[in-house]
């Protein structure tokens, strides 16, 4: 556990230091383009926080039970999204944006855990629209 902590610090205190040199590189960019480098290596500097604050203990008093059918599970779930995505980026071309991303992100959500259909469909269809409008209507960016 001890080695865990270590390791967990020193990852974070590395993307923090790289998130920073990211951020001030991305200031020399045209202003048109630097928005989203600096948005992502702020991003990227709150998760490491996050993660260096895990490392330090800061989060102990949250526990959970490691036992093995759960992490097994958990290992499962996992490659199931990455094979699911790997098929997403395969269908998307075969078929169009719309369709593929909202029977994607519904499966996708439900292998995370959340059961409720009419949830399912109240996230799903309204995020693709938004997704695509913005993309494709306000960005000029076109969608498969």
């Amino acid at each position: 556990m001890v080695v865990k902590k270590k390791s967990r610090t020193f990852i974070g205190v590395f993307f923090m230091i790289f998130s920073v040199i990211y951020f001030y590189l991305a200031r020399e960019f045209p202003s048109s383009a630097k928005l989203y480098p600096q948005i992502l290596a702020a991003l990227l500097f709150v998760l490491s926080c996050l993660i260096t604050l895990q490392g330090v203990g800061f989060f102990e008093f949250i526990k959970s039970e490691n036992d093995p059918p759960f992490i097994v599970r958990r290992l499962l779930v996992s490659l199931l999204i990455v094979a699911f995505v790997v098929s997403y980026v395969i269908f998307i071309r075969l078929f169009s944006f719309i369709p593929v991303t909202m029977v994607f992100l519904f499966i996708a959500m439900r292998l995370l855990g959340i059961r409720a259909t009419k949830t399912l469909v109240f996230i799903t269809v309204p995020t693709v629209l938004i997704v695509y409008y913005g993309f494709s209507k306000l960005l000029h960016v076109p969608l498969p």
